[in-house]
Order: C-alpha cells, then sequence, then structure tokens
C-alpha cells in the first residue's frame, strides 16, 4: 500500500504494542510507525481551559493532541494517503488486499476522510452508495472513533486551522468540519474498547 501507516500508542500500553505488533504480523504489514501517545494523565486540564480549549476529560485531550501530531507530521510527509489506527484494533481477514481494492475504486471520487473503522451507535446506516457492490457511502448519519482511517495530506491542509481550540473530542470534531466522509457497511478495522484510556 502505497501509503504511511502511523498508530497511537501511550508509552504504558506495551501490551496493547505488543499485541498489535502481532497482529501487523498476521497481515504482513511491516511498514508502519507507532507514535507515542499524549497521556491525558499528564495534561494540567486548567492550563488548558485558561488557554482557551473548552472542558474535556483528560483522556479526550491525550487522544486528540496525539491525533494533532500526527497530522503536524503528515503535512512534511511525501505521501498523500495516511493510514492512522489506533493500539486497540485488529484487522479483518485479507485486510490488505481489501483495504487496496476499496481505495482503488474512490480514486476518482473526491473524499477527505475514509472511514475503515467505526463505532456506528445506530443501527441503520443511512447515507448515500457511492460503490454499493464494494459497500462504500457517504454517510449522514454520525459516525463515532477514530481508531481506523485514511486521511489525505490534502485534507489535513485544510482541516488544521480548525483544529484549535479544542472544543470537542476529536471524533467528534471531525464529525462536524465541512470535509467528504466515507466509510463502509462493514468495517475493515475493528476495536476492543474493553478498556478505554480516554476516560
Amino acid at each position: 500500500m502505497n501509503m504511511d501507516i502511523h498508530i497511537i500508542n501511550l508509552a504504558r500500553r506495551s501490551d496493547r504494542k505488543t499485541r498489535l505488533i502481532e497482529e501487523l504480523k498476521r497481515h504482513e504489514i511491516t511498514d508502519y510507525n507507532f507514535i507515542d501517545a499524549i497521556d491525558g494523565k499528564t495534561i494540567d486540564i486548567e492550563k488548558m481551559i485558561s488557554e482557551g480549549h473548552d472542558l474535556l476529560k483528560s483522556g479526550e485531550y491525550g487522544c486528540y493532541l496525539s491525533h494533532l501530531n500526527i497530522y503536524k507530521s503528515i503535512l512534511s510527509s511525501s505521501e498523500e494517503l495516511h493510514l492512522i489506527l489506533e493500539d486497540d484494533i485488529y484487522f479483518s481477514d485479507n485486510f490488505k488486499s481489501r483495504l487496496r481494492k476499496k481505495l482503488h475504486k474512490i480514486e476518482h471520487i473526491d473524499w477527505d476522510i475514509f472511514y475503515v473503522g467505526i463505532n456506528d451507535l445506530q443501527q441503520k446506516k443511512c447515507g448515500k452508495f457511492v460503490n454499493s457492490i464494494e459497500g462504500i457511502y457517504c454517510p449522514d448519519n454520525i459516525l463515532w472513533g477514530t481508531h481506523g482511517y485514511v486521511i489525505k495530506k490534502e485534507s489535513v491542509l485544510k482541516i488544521m486551522d480548525l483544529l484549535t481550540p479544542i472544543k470537542l473530542p476529536i471524533d467528534h470534531c471531525l464529525m462536524l468540519l465541512d470535509i467528504k466522509r466515507l466509510t463502509l457497511v462493514n468495517p475493515l478495522v475493528k476495536t476492543y474498547n474493553k478498556d478505554s484510556d480516554t476516560a
């Protein structure tokens, strides 16, 4: 896959890193970078508020700032596509080939973020299909989660100035931006989500 792969991992969650390395090996993914997450437990919340950010949970601040750091690094990358993953994920079967195929199907479509993993809290998936055979659609309903998505460098350029000050958790913030989103009926990336670090 011609893209950079960024994986957010808390230094104190070496258990997640070890498990995910095995998951990556199983899917023959070798070209990736672990990014040190910002630990929400180390954040001075009062200082954040004094700087103009709204009140969030400490873990939500950490998650937001971790994704923001990746966006900043994307701006200096030569790659146009970037897969961002959180460390509590696992891949669907044949992840690499399926992702490659779906990216090929949307290469002539205008999009900013392609959610390959999402928490859809609604039973009914709403939106317009751009490829019904591949289950790719533009969602009308609100989607949650940032554990697996592809973002374009040009889209990062578009949104960077809109991401501060912090007003909402990063997944909610991305949903409210005026950008073009795609997602899947059947996600390629899922999350264990049993012991969230954003609480």
